[in-house]
């Protein structure tokens, strides 16, 4: 209905644009645009917005914004345009098919479509193209034969199909086959993932794509490397509550699941890959296996794109089928207690319309003996970056448990319907540990002893314990569930790739008194249900053999430290340090405080290599003198940016402020060499040399009035590859709108001047930090607004090395002063007024006593003007 919907809507729009739109065209035509913006659906709200772009790829500077108008994502754009081409871009929340839920942070879609269009949707497969499209137009194709070649190529490199299908054609609430690969793509992309990490993979998928036309062996790692856990019916499922919560008229959904793996493939099926893999469509029987003797329910997920019948050969069951959308079924079904001593053994049969058996699932009830099902695994709740906890699940066949204190191994049993579990005595309390006997749990007490791996001992194994105690009143059931709960916190830390085969031991070390790593402790349990505190610290009691660092050898191929710890306040942090076999620091990382909760597995971030950060300082003329002090305590950071146009010559380096989230200064050297020639990238993103987390968010403007303001112009570095690191966030402070588009980009154009009447001009550009007053970024930091802007340039020209410096309040007054030789001031002037050495470096390079006949530090010479 939907489409139909969106067919009428083109239809009554002007016959516009009626070129061709790679032709040239000076006369605007109308346009009239509709689509539908999809990850799942865009809500109500979120905008799109279409760019128009010319035939050189080159945007015109029209923009025509629309709103989404209902919560299947739908828009319409109209405007008039000269250009051939739009690029959309969505913005917004949309539907997570994956958990059922609106999206917390929004995402970004882009597609490059015809300006003469009717119709087009804006999707992760046209967002996942458009760079590899533009390269190909570029490149001497048409758009149509660029369109096709890029569309084949990403559905090759994703192993779907090469067949000619159209991306901005898919709607993942059609039926087609092409609307089935966007729900699988989209479905792939999502799993286990925050928006903001689908954006990332996204553009990492879009970069491989861009260059070589296919996906390199990283990108398509991480695509498919949760499909395996994907529940088609799940996804269905959210679907259709979706569709049913805002009263929309969609009553269909492709049948996406068969691009996920090639055993979906198929007319009947279970959903979830682990239970066809339990249950072979083509063997019928295995069985799911409840041993209690008292009533039982229970329901089946079904897959089927054909008709089928269900039915049970145990009397008194009760049996109920429910479509839930399209191919997706639930099979219900109740069946009461057996009254036999003997097991009983009854089946779910599902047949087609011709009375051939599907499929069936077999059930028993009954049995003497306790059943116990372990299992459990660690918590992921954290105040920091946690892991999933599942990788490390240590109940697998062939565990060893203690069961009230007899040795026991995990295995599937047939009453336990296939899960891992033990069969023991009948009794009233079950305690249960792992390894065997590793904790020992008394009524309400658990006592345990951390563990620190040896050299060739393997990896250190966590220690679990659970509990089951029943009553007159509440007996146990039969099978019951041990939930294993975690003794200790896990603390893991990856380690970069360039050092994980080169350390040999590592210290972790509490950066603060009275807290222990280490040693044995004692600790209540809840007493109103008898398991682990898991959201509180409980009472610690620390034995004698505590210390608060712990050293750990290398295992394996070294590429994760970890450690286990009791729950305490880490008030201010550890420090994980990495030796290689000569006792040298290879590797350190220093973490925040944190609150350590039992049972919890915290992923710190990776322990980076250690590089002391005063032997990384180079000798350069642009560069002011720097506080080594600042660097060692980790309040700032020396960065150094290299040309992509040339990478053995330096691009621009910069100091960073941890703590005022602005660069003190950015210097870097010009002249036509380094300006290179190109367009503007406006590709504002992170500095890839320093963590995302300590940087502001730029992809936006600043909150108030404050606008993005380079301290390098991007007119200093066209290079296109170069020119993308002028807009990194570290490359950007808060500037007065004003003060940014007249003064400052008078001044930075004067700049540029001036590089070209000497061989190299030595520029440093800084922020004066001179009150506290900050602004929010869209991460959630307040990035600290600069009073004031400064600059230094130093040349080498008619026989003298030219100084000159310029200092300007950042505000709307000094912005609309018409720049002119009087507002230029000595260096050592500004020196004395920020408190910082600049050009340090030059009295070394050519001596102090030619720097002293050399230096012309009156700026207002005619070298300047």
């Amino acid at each position: 209905m939907k489409r139909y919907i969106l067919i009428a809507l083109a239809a009554l729009a002007l016959a516009a644009c009626e070129k061709n739109p790679e032709e040239e065209n000076s006369t605007p035509k109308d346009c009239n645009l509709h689509g539908y913006a999809q990850k799942g659906q865009f809500v109500k709200g979120s905008q799109v917005t279409a760019f128009a772009v010319g035939k050189d790829l080159v945007p015109t500077g029209e923009s025509f914004p629309a709103n989404i108008s209902d919560d299947l994502g739908a828009f319409a754009i109209s405007g008039k345009t000269a250009a051939p081409f739009f690029e959309l871009r969505a913005e917004g929340y949309y539907f997570n098919e994956m958990d059922g839920q609106v999206s917390r942070n929004p995402l970004y879609l882009e597609a490059l479509v015809k300006s003469n269009d009717n119709a087009a949707n804006v999707n992760l497969m046209t967002t996942a193209i458009k760079l590899r499209v533009k390269k190909l137009i570029k490149d001497g194709k048409g758009y149509d034969e660029a369109i096709s070649q890029a569309q084949a190529e990403l559905l090759k490199a994703i192993g779907f199909s090469d067949s000619a299908v159209n991306f901005d054609d898919m709607d993942i609430t059609g039926t087609s086959d092409a609307d089935g690969m966007l729900l699988a793509f989209a479905c792939m992309v999502q799993k286990n993932r925050l928006a903001s990490e689908v954006t990332t993979l996204i553009q990492e998928i879009a970069s491989d794509l861009e260059s070589k036309g296919e996906l390199g062996a990283t990108v398509l790692g991480k695509l498919k490397a949760n499909v395996a856990d994907i529940n088609p019916f799940h996804v269905i499922e959210n679907l259709a509550n979706y569709y049913w919560e805002k009263n929309l008229p969609i009553s269909t959904v492709p049948i996406f699941y068969k691009y996920l793996d090639s055993r979906y493939n198929q007319p009947f099926m279970f959903s979830g890959l682990s239970e066809m893999n339990s249950q072979p469509i083509a063997e019928p029987g295995g069985s799911s296996i409840n041993n209690e003797s008292g009533p039982y329910e229970s329901c089946l997920e079904v897959l089927s794109t054909i008709h089928f019948t269900v039915e049970m050969d145990v009397q008194g069951a009760t049996l109920e089928k429910k479509q839930i959308l399209g191919p997706a079924y639930r099979v219900s079904f109740t069946v009461p207690a057996n009254e036999e001593v003997n097991e009983r053994e009854f089946n779910v049969i599902f047949k087609d319309d011709s009375g051939q058996e599907l499929a069936r699932r077999s059930y028993k009830q009954g049995g003497n003996a306790q059943f116990l099902i372990i299992t459990g695994m660690a918590s992921t709740k954290s105040a920091l970056t946690v892991s999933d906890g599942g990788e490390g699940n240590p109940f697998i066949e062939g565990a060893e448990v203690s069961v009230n204190g007899s040795v026991c191994t995990l295995k599937p049993y047939e009453q336990l319907h296939g899960d891992l579990g033990v069969v023991v005595p009948i009794s009233n309390q079950y305690v249960v540990s792992y390894p065997a006997n590793a904790a020992n749990v008394g009524e309400h007490i658990a006592k345990v002893k951390t563990t620190i791996a040896a050299v060739n001992e393997g990896p250190m194994v966590l220690p679990y314990y659970g509990i089951r105690v029943g009553s007159e009143d509440f007996p146990i059931q039969n099978p019951t569930v041990i939930n294993m709960k975690p003794c200790l916190a896990s603390l893991e830390f990856p380690v970069a790739e360039a050092i994980a085969s080169k350390w040999a031991y590592a210290e972790v070390e509490a950066n603060n008194e009275n807290v222990y790593l280490s040693g044995t402790a004692s600790f209540l349990l809840n007493e109103s249900d008898q398991v682990h505190y898991s959201d509180l610290n409980p009472n610690i009691v620390f034995e004698n053999d505590k210390t608060n660092k712990v050293r750990i050898n290398r295992y394996g191929d070294g590429a994760v430290l970890t450690c286990h710890t009791f729950p305490q306040k880490l008030t201010n942090g550890v420090t994980a340090t990495l030796y290689d076999g000569n006792d040298e620091i290879v590797g350190r990382l220093e973490v925040s405080g944190v609150e350590v909760r039992v049972g919890y597995k915290y992923a710190f971030p990776a322990i980076p290599k250690y590089t002391d950060p005063i032997k990384m300082i180079p000798h350069w003329l642009e560069l002011p003198e720097i506080n080594t002090a600042s660097l060692r305590a980790g309040t700032q950071a020396f960065v150094k940016h290299w040309l992509w146009s040339n990478i053995n010559w330096r691009n621009y380096s910069l100091l960073w402020n941890y703590d005022d989230y602005v660069s003190q200064w950015v210097a870097y050297p010009l002249n036509s060499d380094w300006a290179g020639s190109g367009t503007q990238s406006y590709g504002w993103s992170y500095d890839d040399s320093l963590p995302a987390e300590v940087q502001p968010d730029i992809t936006r403007q600043y909150g108030g009035d404050w606008v993005r303001g380079h301290l390098m112009s991007p007119n200093h570095r066209r290079n296109e590859n170069d020119n993308i690191t002028a807009y990194y966030a570290t490359n950007v402070a808060p500037m007065d709108e004003v003060f940014h588009s007249k003064i400052w980009s008078l001044l930075q154009s004067k700049i540029a001047q001036w590089s070209t009447e000497c061989d190299t001009l030595y520029v440093v550009t800084g922020c004066l930090l001179e009150s506290n007053d900050r602004t929010p970024a869209n991460t959630g930091v307040n990035v600290r607004i600069p009073t004031a802007f400064w600059k230094a340039w130093m040349q080498d020209a008619n026989h003298g090395y030219h100084m000159g410096a310029i200092i300007l309040d950042n505000n709307s007054t000094a912005g609309n002063q018409n720049f002119n030789r009087s507002m230029l001031i000595p260096v050592s002037e500004l020196e004395t007024r920020i408190g910082l050495k600049l050009f340090v470096n030059l009295e070394e390079q050519i001596g102090e006593y030619i720097a002293n006949l050399k230096r012309q530090e009156d700026p207002t010479n005619s070298v300047f003007f």
